[in-house]
């Protein structure tokens, strides 16, 4: 789950260009209650979520990037 946390920044950072912004963001995705309620448990939201977040930044990167998207 630590993964979220640079995930979103990098998402914030590409949509935005804007640091302040991206580390806000960064920020609360680290401490939300989602992230905290199977903290001990290897349940399926636990790989879902930060699969989603790079599978996202992937997704905003296709034109570069395509491979990635695929891998993902």
């Amino acid at each position: 789950m630590a993964a979220v946390v640079p995930l979103v920044y990098l998402l914030g950072h590409r949509l935005t260009k804007n640091r302040g912004v991206s580390l806000a963001a960064a920020f609360f995705a680290g401490f939300s209650p989602a992230l905290f309620t199977g903290a001990t448990d290897a349940v399926p939201q636990s790989f879902a979520l930060p699969l989603c977040a790079a599978l996202l930044l992937a997704m905003l990167s296709l034109d570069s990037h395509p491979l990635h998207v695929i891998v993902l």
